[in-house]
Order: C-alpha cells, then structure tokens, then sequence
C-alpha cells in the first residue's frame, strides 16, 4: 500500500457513509426539507436519488418553481415595505 491510498478501514467508513447519505436522500421528507432550503441549488443532489426518471424531473421543475416563487414574494415584500416606509 502506497503513502496516497487510505486504509481499507478508512475506505469502508466513506462507502458506508455514501450509503447512509444515499438511504436519507431516498426519503420523501428528506427531500422536501432540502426542497424548502435549497430550493433549484439542490437539483445535482435531486437527481442522485434512486427515485424514477419522471419523478426527478418534477422534483426539479418543483424545486425550480419554487425558488422563483420565493424571489418574487422576496422582492413584493421588499417593494411593499419601501412603500410603507416612505408614507411614513
């Protein structure tokens, strides 16, 4: 074994990892709490669930429609309280 590989121990805990990881992604809640955070950021984490082709693809336009649902109501709230502020 060379000074660059990693341990087979070492090695076992990353593809365990890999698996854990995997299994949470593969969980229906799990994606909607990285849906609600990360929003279109997260689509090259969506697309390496084990969930059908269709299914990724509406997580994706889902995911992309809400991020742009949430710039908009961003910018309407931000435009709504420079208007309050100078009625003031």
């Amino acid at each position: 074994m060379s000074e660059t590989e990693d341990p087979p121990a070492r090695q076992d805990d990353r593809t365990s990892l890999r698996n854990d990881i995997q299994r949470l992604l593969n969980r229906p809640w799990m994606l909607v709490v990285v849906v609600l955070h990360l929003g279109f950021l997260g689509i090259p984490l969506y697309w390496k669930t084990r969930y059908s082709v269709g299914t990724r693809i509406g997580i994706i336009v889902l995911s992309i429609l809400y991020t742009v649902g949430a710039v908009i109501f961003i910018i309407a709230m931000i435009r709504y309280i420079i208007h309050v502020l100078e009625t003031l």
